[in-house]
């Protein structure tokens, strides 16, 4: 089976005590970002965070004429890294990072592999300390949902839709609207209420 990207290809069922392990990449002063991450992924999912040591992303995986990294060849790399069987992998990454097709990626996941990434640089743009983790945070949300089978949504203020640009980012909350929250409640996972937005979808 090949691998699909965004979460388009299949439904995976976890363990009601899921289990992440968070990988920093390339990141000089990690410890502020992925304590947040974790804090995170405690309270939105009920989850068990495991901390991996610090790596540093191949350069082999570098396109020299783009000055970015191919995302969809580090998501397959990211997914060895796992420790454990049965884990959700989740790289923080500084690295800029693109897939065929679009300029760039602010992450990418995969619902065959339970692997995920979040790439910081577009992150930071004209951010301060605040916002910058409030990106960050939104992203993290709507790649874990897209390794829980999750699609693209067309609610602006769903953390699944789409951001095209930063400022799509901005705009929208961090938390899952109503439907898909619904669509994660039938396949058997845990979100806590305060990550889910009263749309009354």
């Amino acid at each position: 089976m090949s691998d699909k990207f965004f979460g388009f290809l299949c439904i995976k069922y976890f363990d009601p005590t899921m289990i992440f392990e968070l990988i920093p990449l390339n990141m000089a002063d990690a410890d502020v970002i992925i304590n947040n991450v974790k804090e995170l992924l405690t309270k939105a999912f009920n989850a068990t965070v495991k901390i991996l040591k610090l790596a540093k992303v191949p350069s082999d995986f570098k396109n020299v004429y783009r000055d970015q990294y191919n995302a969809a060849l580090l998501l397959r790399w990211i997914r060895n890294l796992r420790t454990e069987d049965g884990t959700i992998v989740l790289g923080i990454a500084d690295v800029d990072a693109y897939v065929d097709g679009l300029n760039f990626v602010f992450g990418i996941a995969s619902d065959v592999d339970n692997a995920a990434l979040v790439f910081l640089p577009r992150l930071r743009f004209l951010a301060d300390a605040d916002k910058f983790m409030d990106r960050i945070k939104k992203e993290v949300v709507h790649e874990v949902g897209h390794v829980f089978g999750l699609k693209h949504c067309n609610n602006v203020l769903c953390v699944m839709y789409f951001s095209n640009s930063i400022y799509d980012t901005d705009r929208k909350n961090f938390k899952f609207c109503s439907r898909c929250y619904s669509n994660l409640i039938k396949q058997g996972y845990y979100v806590n209420s305060s990550y889910v937005i009263n749309d009354n979808i």
